[in-house]
């Protein structure tokens, strides 16, 4: 199995099995001020089921078969399903942040691949506009939480 597959498994896993793939079937507990937060969700959702799907062609293209694989130990082991989604924002932005970092590093081995690397790419851009919208939703809801009490 050749490198390049290898590190398009690696990325498809995690693009599965998130941290906001969890969350989506965790049934987090929401109130009236969640609206931006569910909707800021649902679209980092719908962007990782997209990539998912684009790396699922793409390891198929190259005689791979993706495996999702488990989510990580320390999201069942969490009780998450048992937060709400507006106490978990500054979490999601850190995993969001830690998939960027991850993607970083897998684009430095993707030098030659014309297919691969521009999506990774596009991947790093819009997560990272993600972990800023996340971080600035967490503080706008602690803020208003503050000035509740």
């Amino acid at each position: 199995m050749s490198n390049q597959l290898l590190i398009l498994e690696r990325i498809f896993h995690r693009e599965c099995r998130s941290l906001t793939q969890y969350l989506a079937e965790s049934w987090l507990w929401t109130h009236g001020d969640d609206r931006e937060a569910e909707d800021l969700v649902r679209s980092i959702l719908a962007d990782e089921r997209r990539w998912a799907e684009r790396l699922a062609e793409l390891i198929y293209e190259r005689r791979g078969l993706p495996r999702p694989g488990s989510y990580p130990m320390d999201f069942t082991n969490s009780n998450l399903h048992f937060l709400s989604l507006d106490s978990m924002l500054r979490r999601l932005a850190d995993a969001v942040a830690g998939s960027v970092a991850a993607l970083q590093r897998d684009l430095s081995f993707l030098a030659g691949d014309t297919t691969l690397r521009p999506l990774v790419e596009q991947m790093i851009e819009r997560k990272g506009g993600q972990v800023a919208a996340l971080q600035k939703l967490a503080a706008s809801l602690s803020e208003v939480k503050h000035r509740a009490y």
